[in-house]
């Protein structure tokens, strides 16, 4: 990593922890104390014990990496408000408005509809570069994750595709790159000033934006481009490749 992007990291990185801090300084002075009390007292192991539904954060139990194998462990995703299982396809971007504290948002990719190898119950799968809270501490990288009913809500998800859709090669393609992106890290070099965005199968590691454009730049396609002119030079914004671009649709049923 050169130094220009370096120092561009440090100063959006300090950047952004103040508008977080400004962000919430007067909501946590307005905390009710009893509030405050069951923060502090809240243990993290409750998270793995909310079979899905939600935790004392407005977390559930899919934004971590999942085991293919038991994936229903934590408990059943919910289908039964938007269809998800009928209108998702492989190779959809999901845009998530509210990531990184809503300054940035977040996105990843739907990489298919799956069976549950226990109960034979349908669900959605997504990948994504991304971060979350294990048991044994935070994990940044990419992984694949369950899309359901409670994350739409909880986070006001977005989803959106090709006009025409993938045809059975672009899908393959995509998917092919998602899946051997799979454990690589997270990165934090979220700007790229003197060398162009990598997107290659054999990048060593992704930001999640990046991660999402990079698969579809592998099919020859660049989502980047804006319905506004030229996007932001030097970073992908998770908006730019969903909400913004002109390359995709807003899948309009959910």
């Amino acid at each position: 990593m050169s130094y220009v992007n370096k120092l561009f990291i440090y100063v959006f990185m300090i950047v952004i922890i103040g508008l977080i801090a400004s962000s919430h300084a007067e909501d946590l002075s307005n905390l009710n104390p009893a509030l405050i009390s069951q923060i502090n007292n809240y243990n993290i192991n409750n998270y793995y014990s909310d079979s899905g539904l939600g935790s004392f954060w407005g977390l559930c139990c899919w934004y971590e990496d999942i085991d293919i194998k038991n994936p229903f462990k934590d408990g059943k995703p919910n289908y039964k408000k938007y269809d998800l299982l009928s209108t998702l396809k492989e190779g959809d971007v999901v845009y998530d408005p509210t990531g990184f504290d809503s300054l940035t948002g977040h996105t990843l990719i739907v990489e298919g509809k799956f069976k549950d190898p226990v109960s034979g119950e349908e669900y959605i799968r997504g990948i994504e570069a991304s971060g979350y809270v294990s048991e044994s501490g935070v994990v940044c990288k990419v992984f694949r994750s369950i899309i359901d009913d409670s994350r739409v809500d909880d986070k006001s998800l977005e989803f959106y595709r090709l006009s025409n859709g993938l045809d059975k090669m672009q899908r393959d393609t995509v998917l092919n790159f998602l899946t051997k992106q799979l454990g690589k890290p997270y990165t934090f070099n979220y700007f790229y000033v003197l060398s162009p965005f990598p997107y290659d199968v054999n990048t060593r590691e992704w930001y999640c934006s990046l991660f999402v454009w990079a698969a579809y730049r592998n099919i020859g396609m660049d989502i980047r481009q804006t319905k506004k002119g030229n996007p932001t030079p030097f970073v992908i914004w998770p908006a730019d490749i969903s909400r913004n671009s002109k390359i995709l649709d807003r899948v309009s049923k959910i």
